[in-house]
């Protein structure tokens, strides 16, 4: 079964914000410029950026690039829905936080394959 799903009217968004002059949060940088989607490379060890996207009532879509179900980009529980460090016993949630709050996670392998990290060497 599809789903429609409608982008919201750009007649609104014709004044783009300046620039900005000084340092932006990430919170008051998605209030500023309102995106649709977001790119995310190299999320901060242990650090979970993601649920900030999916709050943001603009964010339609955010693509993470950086290494997966892990806590070397972002947090393997609370970004990727992995099994959180020392709790549930090791167990991954039920129902990961990013689908609780109504995002999918979609693998791009094609993406993946011309992507380079730390941890890339010949052969691997």
């Amino acid at each position: 079964e599809l789903e429609a799903i409608s982008w919201p009217s750009l007649a609104s968004d014709l004044s783009k914000p300046q620039p900005a002059e000084g340092s932006l949060t990430l919170e008051e940088a998605l209030r500023l410029y309102r995106p649709r989607v977001v790119l995310c490379a190299g999320m901060p060890p242990r650090i979970d950026w993601s649920k900030s996207f999916r709050v943001c009532p603009t964010v339609l879509e955010y693509l993470l690039i950086g290494p997966k179900d892990c806590d070397r980009s972002g947090d393997a529980n609370l970004t990727w829905g992995g099994a959180a460090a020392f709790q549930n016993k090791g167990k991954a949630p039920d129902t990961p936080s990013y689908v609780q709050d109504g995002f999918v996670r979609r693998e791009l392998p094609k993406l993946s394959a011309v992507c380079l990290g730390t941890d890339d060497a010949p052969g691997r």
